[in-house]
C-alpha cells in the first residue's frame, strides 16, 4: 500500500484486523471478566464508558493487551446487547490521558 492513500474501507478493514489481534492477545480470564463487566454496566440502565467497565474488572485480573476491551465492546454491540449513543466523554483514567471515550447504553430491556 506504499504510495497510495488509504480509503475508508481500507481503514475499517485495518481496524477490524487490529481488534481481532487484540482480542486474541488478551488473557482469556480477563476477557470473560470484561464481558461480564460490560453486562453489569448495561444492567445499571445508565449510559456508560469503558472507564466504567474497567472499574468493574477485578483488580487481580490483568491482560497483556488492554486494547482488547474494544473487541469486547464491539462483540457485544454486534450481538445487540449494547449500542453506541453517539456521545463522547473524556476518560478519567490516568493511563487514557483524558482521551474521548464513546458512550454506550444497553439495548436489553
Amino acid at each position: 500500500m506504499e504510495g497510495r492513500q488509504l480509503g475508508l474501507e481500507d481503514g475499517r478493514r485495518l481496524a477490524d484486523e487490529a481488534i481481532g489481534r487484540a482480542r486474541f492477545a488478551a488473557d482469556p480470564a480477563w476477557y470473560e471478566a470484561a464481558v461480564s463487566a460490560v453486562i453489569m454496566c448495561s444492567e445499571v440502565g445508565e449510559p456508560f464508558t469503558a472507564d466504567d467497565v474497567w472499574a468493574r474488572i477485578p483488580d487481580d485480573l490483568r491482560t497483556r493487551e488492554p486494547r482488547a476491551l474494544g473487541s469486547v465492546m464491539r462483540s457485544l454491540a454486534e450481538r445487540g446487547v449494547i449500542e453506541a449513543t453517539g456521545g463522547w466523554r473524556e476518560s478519567s483514567r490516568p493511563q487514557a490521558h483524558g482521551r474521548p471515550m464513546r458512550v454506550w447504553r444497553s439495548r436489553v430491556p
